[in-house]
């Protein structure tokens, strides 16, 4: 990414004017960010220069407008600007389906999730191989307890793309939703992202009952880069609500790119009596 990052800049060195080296140069930078290769300020900060810039070349820049709307989803939790930048997006190319998948995105965070799954799957009937608008499927059938076809939807991922990151971890996820917990574990342990695949597993082991196991899980769940809200899932499955909370706190500090899917998260459920947890929704500008 980086090389390429060095790349598209090269080019604009060449031709100033030249927009799809400025649109790829944003998506590139976000991409830096969004997998956590940078701290998230900076990236953040280098990304929306990159986005004004090729705006700039270009006001009609679909790509460029759905830079913003993920910006505006995942770090800045502004979810009436983020719905702009689909509509701007959507004005210049009605068929976009880059636009559906982001506003889905709004919609799930809102917990607007009946518009959220109507949106993923018209993404996917625009583009039936796009493995990535099932995972939007997924989290939005999880929630309306629609768990079958959920699952479905996470097969299909596998079906698509075998090695598509963190797939094992949402069809694990959806397995134990349904209360198939072994075929959860079995699942998980194929996860070949290690914060995934060591979260999920203590969340797994956790509802197994298999405590030990939970608490081996957890010290080999990294925290270099630390990933919070994994942290959070897995205290949160041991039944740890305080130390769960702080982790809070500090996904809430670092712009933890989990945070977005927050409200009806499965792995969430016995924080949302807490009134901390209303009092945090609020904080994120989202729906108690």
């Amino acid at each position: 990414m980086n090389e390429a990052i060095g790349d598209f800049r090269r080019a604009l060195e060449a031709d100033p004017t030249f927009t799809p080296a400025a649109e790829r140069l944003a998506e590139t930078l976000f991409g830096l960010v969004d997998f956590g290769f940078v701290e998230t300020d900076r990236g953040v900060s280098e990304t929306k220069t990159a986005v004004e810039a090729a705006l700039k070349l270009d006001p009609n820049s679909v790509a460029a407008h759905h830079v913003l709307c993920r910006i505006h989803v995942e770090y800045d939790w502004d979810w009436s600007a983020a719905e702009r930048e689909v509509m701007t997006a959507r004005a210049i190319a009605p068929n976009d389906l880059g636009a559906l998948d982001c506003l889905g995105d709004v919609r799930l965070a809102v917990g607007q999730w009946n518009e959220a799954a109507r949106l993923y799957d018209a993404e996917i009937a625009g583009d039936p191989l796009n493995a990535s608008a099932y995972i939007g499927r997924v989290w939005s059938y999880v929630r309306l307890g629609r768990l079958t076809e959920a699952e479905s939807a996470a097969l299909r991922v596998l079906e698509i793309s075998p090695t598509y990151a963190w797939a094992h971890y949402h069809l694990a996820m959806v397995l134990l939703t349904e209360g198939k917990k072994e075929a959860a574990l079995a699942e998980m342990q194929k996860e070949t992202v290690p914060e995934a695949r060591d979260t999920g597993l203590v969340v797994v082991y956790r509802a197994l009952n298999k405590t030990s196991e939970a608490e081996a899980a957890l010290a080999s769940l990294s925290s270099d880069p630390p990933w919070a809200m994994g942290f959070v899932y897995a205290y949160t499955a041991l039944g740890q609500t305080n130390r769960a909370f702080q982790l809070l706190d500090k996904a809430y500090a670092t712009k933890d790119t989990d945070l977005f899917i927050i409200k009806g998260h499965p792995f969430l459920k016995t924080l949302e009596a807490d009134g901390r947890y209303k009092a945090f929704l609020r904080k994120m500008n989202l729906p108690d």
